[in-house]
């Protein structure tokens, strides 16, 4: 069984170590397109492949930005 998700959602910042000149250094945003294809075995107990709650989780920790203040 494969199952998938498209999500769409957009981000904004500002990139403040810029030159007030400089197009980025204003408030300005991206959109982003995430896929997830689960693929496996029903769960003969559950009916399903994966807990979602449990690939909510992974998912919000693998998408939060922990990089340098840009």
């Amino acid at each position: 069984m494969q199952l998938r998700s498209t999500i769409r959602f957009e981000a904004a910042h500002r990139l403040s170590l810029l030159p007030a000149t400089h197009e980025c250094a204003r408030l300005h945003g991206h959109g982003f397109v995430a896929e997830i294809a689960l693929e496996g075995e029903l769960d003969p107990r559950f009916g399903w492949v994966r807990d979602f709650a449990k690939l909510a989780e992974t998912c919000e920790l693998r998408c939060e930005y922990r990089g340098p203040r840009l």
